[in-house]
């Protein structure tokens, strides 16, 4: 089990330098940009959920090891990875505009 990280506010840029690991991320900001920081590469070890908004990677690539459930977008040069080793996994939707590092 875990905690949740919902990003829900305005326009802003997640604090830190260094790679993160998180349970489960959430972001619902409907028309704002929630940018992580450079050299972070974050790990989101439950589900990876972009429910409204943007989430912009800013070169990073997220390493998702559960599900990932998206109806927001996610931005960037970097993308999502689906590293779940063995266990099941699933991204909603599928579509070629999601960029998968």
């Amino acid at each position: 089990s875990g905690s949740t990280l919902s990003l829900t506010g305005g326009t802003g840029t997640l604090l830190g330098s260094t790679a993160q690991t998180f349970y489960n991320v959430t972001v619902s900001s409907s028309t704002y940009t929630i940018t992580l920081p450079s050299s972070s590469a974050p790990t989101v070890a439950g589900t990876l959920t972009i429910t409204a908004g943007t989430l912009a990677d800013n070169g990073n690539v997220i390493t998702a090891q559960g599900n990932v459930v998206m109806s927001g977008t996610e931005s960037g040069t970097g993308g999502i990875i689906l590293s779940g080793g063995s266990a099941s996994m699933s991204m909603v939707p599928t579509r070629s505009t999601v960029p998968v590092a």
